[in-house]
Parts: structure tokens; sequence; C-alpha cells
């Protein structure tokens, strides 16, 4: 932990608390303290006997003394004499779970939650076989598990450091040591030698660490080193020491840093450090609790220069270079993907160029071709969506930050599909659909008003006033011959609608629908077309005006995907989604309550009169709806009319002014506030746009979006079934330190330089 936490303890967040962690330290009353201090103990001056012997040997040069000091001083506390002994796993998970459970029953009772009961699980039994070298007794350790070389590091001052560094020396097996809490399980004094970015002690450590078999690969997944969100998530596994945690995250965390000290170090941006592990062995592929590897930390930590680092280390083994850089964590994401996720556009079209493969160049010109594969959203193997690429997931997002990823090879790509296929598929979608609309409407629109009764004896079963069989004139031939049109053309758009489901699953289609709410609410006006059928040939009219006029309202709405393909109006129809689903849901939900709470009030007060308006608790709601409305003028002369007349005209004050002028004007501002944040978001029309590329795109069977894409893209990888995506582009002509060199030598050449010396 080293001077992390003075590093973090002003910046606590919930679940990192490592203040009272320090406090339990410097409370406690184990005897290791006694040698030496917690960074915080009250006592002041009393650093220790081991730290007190310390300074006296350096003031005086001698340190035979200090090692006899600490013979005597640590006779109990290690195992044979500073030996190692394999200590059972499941001892160490056991104590450390009896620690989770305290925490948790002491959270739950100052909290009051219930749901911290489903993180407990008091049966619990370790049943794995696993040991682990320990060289300092289980027993005699501090209040959070840790041994007096932890605490050297802990207190990181110069005669900390110079007795960790006889420590170590004199007993060499105390590396292995860890904490043994559960804030801090896991880490060792090769992870705090790296917090505390002390060189000299980290070399010491690695020396010593290869004569008794250090494992620098050890993983510290204490709770302080847990992302934020998975922190009431943590369990423990039976069979193995790893704590388990849940998959979903956002990668927010002060202190992960990736568990290993090979990742502790890249997230330092200590890149000597690195090259001495790499060089002792330590393990550039290992993975943390969530899957990820070093490069996948670099892309959240937004550290390209030690990407750069580990991705040349990689390169050595170039059978294995491929399986760093394409590695997928637990969330299915590469450090592309992973990228994309957390919209971080410098690393991504930093790890799309060191995937890009130089075709050819000329002059200033250049010609790359850069890999689809978790970079576009249709798969070039099968041709099913690709719900993990980069696309994809940039485009699910709705933040600035991955509007703004839609710059550079994404638009590219997006620009090629729009040209390949979609654009034309659009257009013929959207004349199918308004056509459709056209003879939708003027369907309703020649729909007879009055039903022609009908009392001829040989038509008695039509005689309830059915118009089916009526052609009375050439509107009734026409009114036949465009419902049947619709009719075919709403079982079409069905059938094409089934086909999706079919090709691309049920799941992809429903996340289609969420993606383009206005389809949904058509192929459901498709649906009542047909349901109608029925009623019009058992003459329920009742039920088919009321289908149809469903229908229509379902219908209309479905112009506005189509007008999201239009610059001139598609930043509009987002405004409009954005107000629908954020201002004015909030809206209701407010207004409601007021609108209930005073229409049931005023219903109290006319109570057992016979007012029009609020004759019972329907109509009530209704009349105070349209009193919101500004239409209250035939409302308010009816209020004479209660038993109290006074009662009706306090409510309707109050009411006008919380229901109409309060949040009425609230609702105002805030659709104001939506549209100016989009109107200032120049690019959100470009996602919009997007977002039908991609709709249209999941319309179509896989083998038609194989073909699709070999239009836009060219064979790539050893057997040419992977894509790729070929672009030609002018080379940076020189960066700014080439151009200062490039004055430099000018500035030579006007002094007489020869130019043999340029």
């Amino acid at each position: 932990m080293g001077n992390i936490v003075r590093r973090l303890a002003p910046h606590n967040t919930e679940g990192i608390d490592p203040g009272k962690n320090v406090d339990k330290q410097a409370q406690a009353i184990e005897e290791i303290y006694q040698l030496v201090k917690p960074p915080n103990d009250a006592i002041g001056q009393d650093r220790g006997i081991l730290v007190k012997a310390t300074a006296e040997a350096f003031n005086e040069g001698k340190y035979e003394k200090l090692h006899d000091i600490i013979r005597k001083e640590l006779d109990g506390y290690l195992y044979h004499d500073g030996g190692v002994k394999e200590i059972p796993v499941g001892q160490l998970v056991m104590a450390r779970h009896a620690e989770r459970e305290k925490i948790i029953e002491r959270k739950k009772l100052q909290d009051g939650s219930s749901g911290v009961d489903d993180h407990t699980d008091k049966d619990f039994k370790f049943q794995g076989n696993q040991t682990r070298k320990c060289c300092w007794l289980f027993d005699r350790r501090g209040a959070v598990g840790e041994t007096i070389l932890h605490l050297c590091f802990l207190n990181d001052t110069k005669v900390h450091c110079l007795l960790a560094q006889h420590l170590i020396l004199m007993y060499p097996n105390l590396v292995h040591d860890i904490y043994h809490s559960e804030e801090y399980y896991g880490e060792s004094v090769l992870h705090m030698a790296l917090a505390n970015e002390d060189m000299e002690l980290l070399r010491l450590i690695i020396d010593k660490g290869k004569e008794v078999g250090l494992d620098l690969n050890e993983r510290c997944y204490g709770n302080f080193f847990c992302l934020d969100d998975q922190k009431l998530t943590r369990r423990d596994d039976p069979m193995d020491e790893v704590v388990a945690v849940d998959t979903e995250t956002n990668y927010k965390g002060l202190m992960y840093w990736g568990e290993t000290p090979l990742s502790f170090a890249a997230c330092l941006s200590l890149g000597e450090a690195m090259g001495w592990l790499l060089d002792a062995g330590a393990d550039l592929y290992a993975t943390d609790s969530n899957g990820n590897n070093v490069l996948h930390m670099m892309v959240i930590h937004k550290n390209k220069d030690m990407f750069n680092i580990a991705y040349r280390a990689a390169k050595k083994d170039p059978e294995k270079c491929n399986q760093l850089l394409e590695h997928r964590n637990r969330q299915e994401y590469t450090p592309l993907t992973l990228a994309a996720k957390l919209a971080n556009k410098e690393m991504f079209d930093h790890i799309l160029e060191l995937k890009a493969v130089e075709i050819w160049s000329y002059g200033s010109v250049v010609c790359k071709e850069y890999p689809l594969v978790d970079l576009d959203s249709i798969n070039a193997r099968d041709g099913s969506i690709n719900r993990d690429s980069a696309l994809h997931i940039v485009l699910s997002e709705e933040s600035v930050d991955h509007l703004d990823m839609l710059d550079g090879l994404l638009y590219q790509l997006l620009h090629d599909k729009w040209k390949s296929y979609a654009k034309i598929r659009f257009y013929k979608r959207s004349l199918a659909f308004f056509l459709y609309m056209i003879l939708f409407v003027t369907a309703v629109y020649l729909h007879p008003g009055n039903p022609v009764t009908i009392t001829s004896p040989a038509l008695n079963l039509y005689s309830r006033g059915c118009y089916l069989p009526t052609f009375t004139s050439a509107a009734d031939y026409a009114r036949t011959v465009i419902e049947s049109i619709v009719f075919l053309w709403a079982g079409v758009f069905l059938y094409f609608s089934v086909t999706e489901i079919r090709f691309q699953g049920l799941r992809l289609f429903l996340a289609t629908l969420y993606d383009a709410p206005t389809k949904a609410g058509f192929l459901f006006s498709c649906l009542l077309v047909i349901i109608v059928l029925p009623l019009r040939m058992t003459c329920a009219i009742g039920g088919e005006d009321i289908l149809i006029s469903l229908s229509i309202c379902c219908c209309i709405p479905y112009c506005l995907f189509f007008c999201r393909g239009f610059k001139l109006v598609g930043p509009f129809i987002v405004m409009i989604y954005n107000m629908i689903a954020g201002d004015l849901l909030r809206f209701l939900i407010i207004y409601l309550i007021f609108l209930l709470g005073f229409s049931q009030a005023m219903f109290v007060v006319f109570r057992g009169t016979e007012n029009e308006f609020f004759s019972d608790q329907i109509q009530s709601t209704m009349g105070m709806f349209i009193m919101t409305m500004g239409e209250f003028q035939d409302i308010y002369n009816t209020f004479d009319t209660s038993r109290n007349p006074t009662i009706p005209k306090i409510l309707f004050f109050f009411y006008i002014v919380f229901g109409s002028v309060l949040l009425l004007n609230m609702l105002i501002a805030m659709m104001g506030n939506t549209f100016n944040r989009i109107a200032q978001t120049k690019k959100e029309w470009q996602r919009q746009w997007a977002k039908i590329v991609l709709v249209i795109e999941q319309t179509v069977s896989p083998p038609k979006r194989k073909k699709k894409q070999r239009g836009y893209s060219q064979p790539y990888g050893a057997d040419g079934k992977d894509r790729s995506l070929v672009i030609r582009a002018r080379k940076k002509i020189a960066s700014d330190e080439d151009l200062a060199t490039l004055s430099s030598y000018v500035k030579k050449m006007h002094r007489g330089v020869n130019n043999t010396d340029v």
C-alpha cells in the first residue's frame, strides 16, 4: 500500500476508505507495532524498537548491532527462523471471508440496507487444497494482516526504507508474505515498492526474489484495489483463492491498477521497472479479475507510452503478439473495443494504427489496410451482427465523447457502407413506406362515415348497417381496391419482419426496435390492419373504428425514422426523441401527482351535485386537465353549483399556480435546455444517420451481409476469410521536432557550415 493511503485519503469515495484501516492500525494492541509503528500512530516520536535501532546504526555507521537486535526481536515471529512454511490457502480465505461478513453486517446496521443480505454467505466453506508460502507467522501479524516489512514500506521514510533493506537481506523469504485482510489481500512488498516508486528497493526485491522463488505475478485483489462498482459484489470462490466479482462494470476505481506488479509498473509509468520485471520472468500476458491484461489497463488509464512499451515487448515473440492485442476480457472487450467503450479516441486511433498494414507509399501518399475484426458491425466469417464491435459499441452509447469517436476511420467505414448498399435500401424502403402511408390515409379518408342499412330480404345478414357489400359509387370501388392493397402490403411488411427475426434472432430484433421505436409502432400498426379484416367480415364496425384509429396513429410517426436520414430535419427529430424520452417523461410523473390530487379533491367537493365536469372521478380528472390547457372559463362558472363555492375556487387558484404556471413553464425550460444542448452538438445528426445504417444492415440475411461487406472491403489474413478496409491518405510531412531540427540545419548552413555536416 505504501504511500497510496496518504495519496488517496483526502479523496475517499464510497467503498474506498484507507483512512479507517490506518486508524485501525494505530489503535491496535498487536505486539508487532512495538517493533515498527504505523504511519499515524498517536505516540508521535516513538517509531518503534527496530526503527530506533536503525536510526542509531545509520548515525554510527555500524549495522552489526542492528542485525543482533533484529534477530532478537523477530524471535517468535518467523517460521523456521526466517524460512518458509506452506500455509493452506483455505485458512487465509476463511479468515478473509469472516472479515468481509463482519464488514457487511456492520454496513447493514449503519445503512439499514436489506439488500446487503444478498452478498453474505454464512455457510461458506473453502474446499480447495492450494498452499501459499509464508515467512511471518499467520497469527502474529498486524491489525490488517501485515508484517513489519509491510509497515516499513507503508511509512516510506528514509530510515524505514533502510530497515526494509536489512530485513530483506537477512530474511529474503519475507518478500513472499502478503496482506491477509479483506481490504488489501494479496498486496506484497513488490507492489508496495512500485507504488512508492522506490527503484532501489524494487531492484533488491527482484534480485532476492530470484533466489527464493518469488512469484512475480502475485495478484492483489483486496477490496481497496477493486473497481468501485464491484466492491459490494465480491464473493469468495470455494475452490480458488481469487475473489469473484460481477461482470458488469464501468471501469472506474482510484486504485484499479490491474493487480499484478507488471500492471502496477505500467499504470505508474515506470518503464524501467517494467523492463526489470520482464527480464526477471514476469508474465506479460497475465490478467486480473476482470480479464484485463496490461494493454487493457493502459487503455483505461490513457497511457499511450506504456502501451507502446508493452506492445514492443510482445512483438519480440510475433506468434504471441496478437494474443496480447486481441485478448478479450470478461466483458468481451479487446483493447480496441474497450477504448471505444470508454470513448478514449486517442488510444482508439493509436491501436488502429498499430494494427494497420502499409501496402504502398508514394511520396506523401500512403495506402494502408485496417483489419475489420472488432471494428465492423458485420462478422466477416459468417455475416452475423457483431454487437461487440467498436462501431456497434460507439453507436450504442449516448455521450458526446462517443459522438467524437465517429470521426476518422469509423466515419469512413460508415460512409463506405452507406454508398455500397445502405443508401439504396434506405431510399427504397422510404419510397415503399410513403406509398403505403398515402394509400392507407386515402383508404381511411374514403371510409364511409355512416354505413348504409340494407333492408333487402336477400341481404338480411347486413341489415345491421354493414357497408361491406355496398358499391353505390366509384368511391366504393376505389376504397375496396385500395384497402385490399393496404391489407396485402401490411402483410408483406410483417412477413419481412418475421424473416428478420429468423436470421438475426429475437434478442437482436428487439434491440433494433429499441433503437428505432417508431419502427415498432409501424409494425404494430400493420398487425392492427391485419386484425381489422375479421372485424370487417363480421360487421363489427365499432371495433374496426377503434383499430383503424390506433393503426393510423402508430403508422404516421414512422415518417420520423426516415426523416432522421436527412440533414435538414434530422437534428430536430433527435430533439423530439430526447424531449419525449427525457423532459416530457419527467414532467408527466410530477404533473400526474398534482392532477390526480386536485381532481379527486374537486370530485369530493362536487360529490352529490349534477356538475357536468366533476360528476365522477374520471370526469373530474379530465376537467382538471382541460383547465391546465387554459380552457377554464366554462368550468369556473360551474363552481357556484357546489355545496361550498369557496372551496373549489381556492383549489382552482392553487392548481393554476402549481399546474399551469409552475409545471408548464418548467417543461418549457427543460425543453429549451434540451434544444440548446443538442443544437450545440453539431455531430448528433451523424450519430442518427449511422444508426440508420446499422438498422438497415440488420434487416438483411447474413449471407447478404457478407456479400455487401465485400463491396467495401478487401480480403485479409492468412486464409483470406477476414476483411480489411483500405484507406489512402497523405503522410504527416513533419513533426514539430523534425521542423525544429530542420531549422537548426538551415541556420548552420547560413553560417557557412559545410554541406557534408548537414
